[in-house]
């Protein structure tokens, strides 16, 4: 056995005289001795503190490592370059990626479409530059489909240099999809789908003040609804609403706003139509009726229409008015040529 060696070292658990027990580092070393003696020098060192410092340094990584595992939002965590380092199981499943798929990937060439590119890379150039930023936005799953989010990132500082970043991840397509409901019913009538009177006085002023002109409006009754509604019920009256509302619709532009404007009154707003415009609107109102009427025989649809437009600044109500009193004159009309 050579002198002058350490031959063992190792970390133990001793007990003090009290009872105390510490974490000690145990070194056996065989020493030089010119008269050939044998001896073994035995040196500890107390490391309990260090012991326990490592402890709590295990403990907080634990900490961590599961707090990361098991948040309900997804995370991602990205290096100085925005390279995907980690993905927690919340980020998987809303993305649909794998850990392994994305790892060291930029993390918007992944999950971000094109259309926000320039969006997400500014997020990206404010985090990684120290600050903290969120974003509700949209991000891409792995199929390609959209998932609206919110976004928070936040800097990971080390030495007062920042190292990379979290990104994290709340999927609010539930609450994207209440609200979307909830503006839906508040701009549309419940029995026909077509849009409510509110909505209709709304894009009105807006034209109006745009002064968005030419405009054309078009006022329409539903002939015969209280006969209808007496002698069949209301359920038969409702489904003649609704057949109305359908044939009105098809007979519009998509960028024209359909509306229903009271019990059986009908109304839509043709921005952009002169009375050219206006006219082909008639004839395809006209049209389309007659072709329904004449495969629904037993129970046709009548309808009282009355059209105004304005090429000047007008007001709109106004211009409702004299569609109004179109109809008004029309329906005369039709029980005048009935006597």
């Amino acid at each position: 056995m050579a002198e002058g060696r350490t031959y063992f070292e190792g970390e133990t658990i001793n007990q003090t005289l009290s009872g105390a027990r510490l974490n000690v580092l145990l070194t056996m070393t065989l020493p030089s001795d010119p008269e050939g003696y044998h001896s073994v020098l035995v040196s500890l060192m107390d490391i309990t503190d260090r012991k326990r410092a490592e402890q709590e340094i295990a403990v907080q990584r634990a900490r961590f490592q599961q707090l990361f595992e098991n948040a309900p939002l997804g995370i991602a965590v990205v290096d100085q370059y925005d390279n995907i380092q980690d993905i927690n199981k919340a980020f998987e499943s809303i993305f649909q990626y794998r850990a392994e798929e994305v790892f060291g990937l930029p993390v918007n060439e992944t999950i971000v479409p094109e259309i926000r590119d320039n969006e997400a890379s500014s997020l990206s150039v404010a985090t990684l530059a120290g600050a903290s930023v969120q974003k509700e936005t949209v991000r891409k799953r792995k199929d390609g489909s959209l998932v609206p989010v919110q976004i928070y990132g936040v800097p990971i500082n080390l030495d007062g240099e920042t190292v990379g970043a979290y990104g994290m991840y709340v999927d609010i397509s539930d609450r994207k999809h209440k609200e979307e409901k909830l503006e839906y019913i508040s701009t549309h009538d419940t029995l026909t789908g077509l849009f409510n009177r509110a909505y209709f006085e709304t894009v009105m002023a807006r034209l109006e003040n745009d002064q968005a002109f030419p405009v054309s409006i078009m006022v329409a009754d539903v002939d015969g609804l209280k006969n209808i509604n007496d002698r069949l019920g209301h359920a038969a009256g409702d489904r003649l609403l609704r057949d109305a509302a359908r044939l009105l619709k098809k007979a519009f532009r998509a960028s024209d706003v359909t509306a229903r404007i009271g019990g059986d009154e009908f109304a839509a707003l043709l921005p952009g139509a002169d009375e050219a415009a206006a006219s082909h609107a008639l004839e395809r109102v006209t049209h389309i009726l007659k072709g329904y009427n004449s495969d629904h025989d037993e129970f046709p649809i009548h309808i009282s229409i009355g059209m105004a437009t304005s090429t000047r600044r007008i007001s709109l109500t106004k211009l409702m008015q004299q569609a109004d009193q179109r109809m008004y004159r029309e329906k005369a009309a039709k029980k005048a040529r009935k006597a």
